[in-house]
């Protein structure tokens, strides 16, 4: 288990200037910011424009704040409110439109033939308990504030993000949270 906070993560900027990006975890983990097989990252999307292209990659997206987020994928227009999740080619034509302020989102990315992400949105008000599955592992995302790990008396801010590696589990409380379980196809 490894807790990531999201404060600490170094904040690399959209090329189109847009909005900005922290990796939160990839794999492999020496693989460079275009060549991974995978990347979980949180970004702050500031104003509408084009999203960057990643031909080969499946990306999902999920709005972690609270303002909306519409995205124009290859012209097919779809609104996201908080905890919506919109699937998509990274090849595609994407672009944004942001209504009211910065929008706050997490991106799971995977490459089709190496590795799969199930990804769901979980309500952990009640104990929650979450098993990574033993060929793989899973990332957790809090949503929202007062998320606690049980029996560690750690507490997780929005956007920080819980590693578990095969076969760990973890009890989580107190808030929404993004359940991303990881598998390697080869």
């Amino acid at each position: 288990m490894q807790l990531i906070h999201v404060a600490q993560r170094p904040v690399s900027p959209w090329r189109n200037g847009g909005g900005r990006t922290r990796v939160m975890a990839q794999g492999p983990s020496a693989a460079s910011p275009d060549d991974f097989s995978w990347r979980l990252s949180v970004a702050q999307v500031d104003r509408s424009g084009p999203f960057s292209a990643y031909p080969g990659l499946h990306r999902q997206l999920i709005v972690a704040g609270d303002e909306p987020l519409t995205l124009v994928i290859d012209d097919h227009r779809r609104t996201l409110g908080p905890g919506s999740i919109a699937a998509f080619d990274g090849g595609a034509s994407v672009s944004c439109e942001v209504a009211r302020g910065p929008v706050t989102a997490v991106n799971v990315m995977t490459r089709p033939g190496q590795v799969t992400a199930q990804v769901t949105i979980e309500d952990a008000e009640a104990d929650l308990v979450v098993e990574s599955p033993t060929a793989g592992w899973s990332c957790l995302v809090a949503l929202t504030q007062h998320t606690t790990l049980g029996g560690h008396g750690l507490a997780m801010a929005p956007q920080d993000t819980l590693w578990l590696q095969a076969g760990e589990r973890e009890t989580v409380s107190g808030g929404r949270i993004v359940v991303i379980r990881f598998s390697n196809v080869t």
